[in-house]
C-alpha cells in the first residue's frame, strides 16, 4: 500500500492480490481440512476400537496437549530457520503421522503416541507462516489478512468433515486419514513451489536470555489481575466446549449413529463459528461487541445443557452450532486486551494466550472424558455447557468496569 492510497480501506480483493498471500491462504485451508480429518478419523477409530469415551476423548485432544511442551522448548527455532523450511516441514511430518496411522496398524495408544509427539513441534512451525504475515500484509491489510484466515479455518473444517464423515460409510477410518495425508501433502507442494525463501528473522539468540525472559514476561503477565481477566475470558468457554466436543463421538455412537450422521453433528460447530466470525466483527460497533461478551459467553454453554435429555443427533448438531456462535465472544474484548499491556510485552502476551488456548483445549477432552467415564457422554457435555455459562457471572465484574 503506498502512502496516497494509506487512507483507502482494505477490501478482500487488495489482500488477495498478493501472490504469496493467496499460497499462505492454500496451504491454511489444506493444513486446517487434514487437522479436521485426523482427528475425525482417529477419534472414530479409536473409539470403535475400545468403545472407551475416555480413549475417544483423549484422541480427539492429543494434538493438543503436547504443543505447549514444543512451544517452550523449541520456540526459537521459529526465528532461526527459514519460514519457506519451516511451513513445508510442518506439512510434511503432519503427512508422515497420517502415513503412519494408515499403514503401521498400531494399537490406539500408540497412534495417539505418535499425534502428540507429532504436534510438540506444530507451534514451531505455525510460526513460520504466522510470522510471515505481517510482512506481506501491511496497515488494515493485515487485520484482514487475519479476518480471512479466521473464516478459512471453520470453513476448510466444515468441508472436511462433511465429505470425512461419509467416506467413513465408504473407505472407514483408513480412508479418512489417506484423505489427510493428500491434504498435507499438497500444502507442502504448494509452499515449496511458489513462496519466495524468506530470510530467517535472527542469526543467533541465546538460549538462557531467551528461556529467562520468557518466564518472567509470562509471571508478570499472570499477576497483573487485569491481563489475566481478559485472558481466562478468552480461554475458559473455549476449553470448554472442545471438552464437550471431544464426547460427540462416543455420543453419536451410543445412539446408533454412523459415519455419515457423526460427520453432520461435528460440522455443526464450524457452522457457527462462520456465523460468529461474519457477523459479530463486521454488524456491531466496538461498543456492542463489548457488551455481547458476556451474552456470548453464556449461549456458548446454555445450549449445551440440552443433553441432560439425551437429545436426538439432529437436536445434539443444533445444539453444538449454537452454542458455538458464542465463540465471537473474544471479538469485543480485542481491543481492551492489546491496550492492557505496553507495547514491548505484547508480543509475550499474544504467545500466553495462545499457549493457554493450546493447553486448556489439551486438558479438558482428558478432564471431559474421564466424567464420561462415569456418567456418560450425555451429562458431562451437559456439565461442561454449565461450567461455560457460569463463566458469564465469574467475569461479570471486570466486565461491568469496562475490563479496566
Amino acid at each position: 500500500m503506498t502512502a496516497d492510497d494509506s487512507s483507502v480501506q482494505a477490501r478482500y480483493r487488495d489482500v488477495f492480490a498478493i501472490g504469496e498471500f493467496r499460497l499462505l491462504f492454500l496451504d491454511s485451508v489444506f493444513g486446517s481440512a487434514g487437522l479436521a480429518l485426523q482427528i475425525l478419523a482417529l477419534s472414530v477409530f479409536v473409539y470403535d476400537r475400545t468403545h472407551s469415551a475416555l480413549m475417544s476423548s483423549i484422541a480427539f485432544g492429543a494434538g493438543f496437549l503436547s504443543q505447549v511442551m514444543g512451544g517452550a522448548a523449541f520456540g526459537s527455532l521459529a526465528d532461526l530457520l527459514r519460514p519457506r523450511v519451516l511451513i513445508v516441514a510442518g506439512d510434511l511430518t503432519q503427512a508422515a503421522v497420517a502415513a503412519v496411522l494408515v499403514v503401521a496398524g498400531l494399537p490406539p495408544a500408540g497412534d495417539i503416541a505418535v499425534v502428540a509427539a507429532a504436534a510438540s513441534l506444530q507451534p514451531v512451525f505455525r510460526a513460520g507462516r504466522e510470522a510471515l504475515l505481517p510482512d506481506l500484509l501491511t496497515a488494515d491489510r493485515y487485520v484482514l489478512g487475519r479476518s480471512i484466515f479466521n473464516l478459512a479455518s471453520p470453513g476448510a473444517q466444515l468441508t472436511a468433515l462433511g465429505l470425512g464423515g461419509v467416506m467413513l460409510e465408504a473407505t472407514g477410518p483408513r480412508g479418512v486419514l489417506t484423505c489427510t495425508l493428500v491434504s498435507y501433502l499438497l500444502g507442502a507442494l504448494v509452499i515449496r513451489i511458489g513462496l519466495r525463501d524468506h530470510p530467517p528473522r535472527a542469526v543467533s539468540i541465546p538460549a538462557r536470555s531467551l528461556l529467562g525472559r520468557s518466564w518472567r514476561n509470562n509471571v508478570a503477565l499472570l499477576r497483573d489481575r487485569r491481563v489475566r481477566s481478559l485472558l481466562l475470558v478468552q480461554w475458559i468457554p473455549v476449553w470448554l466446549l472442545v471438552g464437550a466436543e471431544s464426547l460427540v463421538i462416543p455420543y453419536a455412537r451410543d445412539r446408533g449413529g454412523r459415519g455419515g450422521t457423526v460427520g453432520w453433528v461435528l460440522m455443526a460447530l464450524p457452522i457457527g463459528m462462520l456465523i460468529s466470525n461474519a457477523t459479530v466483527g463486521r454488524l456491531f460497533s466496538a461498543r456492542a461487541q463489548e457488551r455481547l461478551v458476556l451474552p456470548l459467553c453464556a449461549l456458548t454453554g446454555l445450549p449445551l445443557l440440552v443433553f441432560i435429555v439425551h437429545p436426538p443427533l439432529w437436536g445434539a448438531a443444533l445444539a453444538f452450532g449454537t452454542a458455538s456462535i458464542g465463540l465471537g465472544a473474544p471479538v469485543g474484548v480485542q481491543a481492551v486486551f492489546i491496550d492492557s499491556v505496553e507495547e514491548g510485552l505484547r508480543g509475550s502476551l499474544f504467545v500466553l494466550r495462545g499457549t493457554g488456548l493450546t493447553t486448556g483445549q489439551g486438558l479438558t477432552p482428558l478432564l471431559c472424558g474421564t466424567l464420561a467415564t462415569f456418567s456418560g457422554p450425555a451429562p458431562a457435555i451437559a456439565a461442561a455447557g454449565a461450567a461455560i455459562a457460569l463463566t458469564a457471572l465469574l467475569f461479570a465484574g471486570p466486565a461491568s468496569s469496562g475490563w479496566r
